[in-house]
């Protein structure tokens, strides 16, 4: 199982993003956050986790050599790792894991790479358009005021007034 790099290093250089400091250090702890839970989730069902946090110093949005996309268009891209993440940050953090040896980006596996991607693409849009036919089920938001909810919020350990207080803000 794979997880998130940090996205900031304490500087926001897209004007219609405005992340303050506080906000940029909020998303990181969320990074880290996730991969916590990630890997305890991997390591409770067997897997391991690569946790590419480190990989991505350096290079988080807004450094002189950004691995990451800041806001982007479409806005999907957005804070996810460019080319250069998988190739130095993602690939080197992951590959020893499936096979045994740290695997390196070089000009022929870059070669390979898109010598393939029609064929990668045609068969990712074989997955897109079995995902358009999903029916959405109806999503209801949960009362989180029930003894059940907070019981439960509990057991995951979430504190629920702790999350509300600062969704508020």
């Amino acid at each position: 199982m794979v997880g998130y790099p940090r996205i900031f290093m304490g500087e926001d250089c897209n004007a219609f993003t405005w992340f303050s400091p506080a906000e940029e250090a909020r998303l990181n702890q969320t990074a880290d956050l996730l991969n916590s839970r990630l890997a305890s989730a991997a390591s409770a069902a067997g897997f391991s986790f690569a946790n590419p946090t480190n990989s991505f110093l350096g290079h988080a949005v807004c450094d002189a050599d950004e691995w990451i996309n800041g806001l982007s268009n479409p806005i999907s891209e957005s804070y996810h790792p460019k080319a250069n993440g998988h190739a130095g940050g993602y690939t080197p953090t992951v590959s020893p894991l499936l096979t045994g040896a740290a695997v390196a980006v070089t000009a022929q596996v870059a070669a390979d790479s898109a010598a393939s991607a029609d064929s990668q693409a045609a068969l990712q849009q074989q997955y897109a358009d079995a995902d358009r036919t999903i029916e959405p089920e109806v999503f209801v938001t949960p009362d989180l005021t029930t003894p059940q909810a907070r019981r439960a919020a509990r057991r995951a350990g979430v504190d629920i007034d702790r999350f509300v207080e600062n969704s508020r803000r």
